[in-house]
């Protein structure tokens, strides 16, 4: 009898594992080292703290602000329905990578590892992006 109750439990246990999760919303902060690139000169380099809002599967829009130094922020907004053309601060913008050690442009497909990558975001409008790490 007790052996038959706990077949029913591990049943019982298995099944649930098997119910998908619900996305769920996080919020991530962080330190780092920020640019601002305009054209191709750096205007800016700076430790700026990074807030990330999203959820764990990628379902729903996400945040992510950079707060530099001064107290100014910059908000770019990642789209489910539009993921090759986020906003920042408004403005439609493409992303693209840099070299963490050089700030050159990483060619679409060049394969570099993650520690030299920096995530950068241009605006179409102004020529101007911010990258993070």
């Amino acid at each position: 009898m007790k052996l038959t109750g706990l077949f029913v439990a591990a049943g019982l246990l298995t099944f649930s594992y098997a119910i998908p999760a619900k996305s769920e919303r996080y919020t991530a902060n962080r330190t780092s080292i920020c640019y601002h690139i305009k054209g191709s000169k750096v205007v800016l380099h700076d430790v700026c703290h990074i807030t990330e809002k999203g959820d764990n599967e990628g379902d729903t829009d996400s945040l992510i602000t950079l707060r530099w130094s001064d107290g100014v922020t910059t908000k770019i907004q990642w789209l489910v329905a539009s993921p090759s053309a986020p906003l920042m601060d408004g403005y439609i913008s493409r992303p693209y990578t840099r070299n963490a050690n050089t700030l050159l442009r990483i060619p679409p497909g060049l394969e570099v590892p993650s520690r030299l990558v920096l995530t950068c975001v241009e605006t179409v409008e102004f020529n101007s992006s911010v990258c993070y790490k």
